[in-house]
């Protein structure tokens, strides 16, 4: 088992490896359109803010306008979203939203003037920046879907072959539970045998007879008691199979993971 391990880990290192790199690569991707995306509302607004250090960030569906005044914590003047058709993807309405306030202070009402300024713009020119933001999101569409595309194979691979790993994990130990059973040595193991049965201080525990159906089980188990030093050896009939999973994610957890000296699997 433990070279199949790291054959699977060196998959999943390679994928890892691939997958920072396909990252990287959609953040560019993702900034220079941003960047495109700011060109466009910078032409239109750029020259028409009323007052200094207002300035806008950019996001994949919506402009914020900020403005950086002295003795204020409030920055934010409005946001504008582009509201896409979930059909064709293409932009077809831009949203204002513009919190309101009764404050008649000096920021408040430099705020409404710019809010107003911006406004202005839109009414003058919205079907020609809707138009020019389309423009660019057709232009970078590809670049845009084939580096998500590339980044999201990344993320599938490696939770297959995480999965792969995983279930080599928990067939290893399922098998080891119905034949010469499970040993806890460092960290006990526990499960629940009943809604109101917890079974706890678990040393070893082994399967030894299944029903017709394989849904139930007699097991036999040694529980360690530390505090006074004593093996209790027990055993229960009828316990629902699906009960033991739980041991098994222990065994992973508690045995193989730091024996074979293996990252966590998640």
């Amino acid at each position: 088992m433990e070279d199949k391990v790291i054959v699977l880990h060196d998959i999943i290192d390679d994928w890892e490896r691939q997958r920072a790199l396909r990252a990287r690569k959609f953040e560019e991707v993702k900034e220079g359109r941003l960047e495109e995306y700011c060109r466009v509302w910078l032409e239109y607004l750029e020259d028409d803010f009323p007052f200094d250090n207002t300035y806008i960030r950019m996001h994949n569906q919506r402009l914020e306008v900020h403005r950086d005044v002295e003795d204020s914590n409030r920055r934010e003047i409005m946001t504008i979203y582009f509201r896409e058709d979930w059909e064709t993807k293409e932009f077809t309405k831009l949203e204002t939203g513009v919190y309101s306030s009764s404050e008649d202070s000096r920021w408040e009402l430099e705020r409404l003037t710019t809010v107003g300024s911006v406004a202005n713009v839109l009414l003058d020119y919205y079907d020609d920046i809707l138009a020019a933001l389309n423009t660019v999101k057709v232009e970078w569409s590809e670049r845009y879907s084939n580096a998500f595309a590339d980044l999201k194979k990344a993320d599938s691979m490696i939770q297959h072959w995480n999965s792969e790993k995983n279930k080599l994990f928990l067939d290893h130990a399922e098998n080891l539970l119905m034949g010469e059973g499970l040993i806890f040595s460092d960290r006990l193991a526990s499960f629940d045998l009943r809604w109101d049965y917890h079974v706890s201080a678990i040393k070893s525990i082994k399967v030894v007879d299944t029903s017709t159906s394989g849904k139930t089980a007699t097991i036999v188990i040694e529980q360690y008691y530390s505090y006074r030093d004593e093996l209790v050896k027990r055993s229960f009939e009828k316990v629902r199979v699906s009960k033991l999973r739980e041991l098994l994610w222990q065994y992973r957890d508690y045995v193989l993971l730091p024996n074979l000296k293996v990252p966590e699997v998640a």
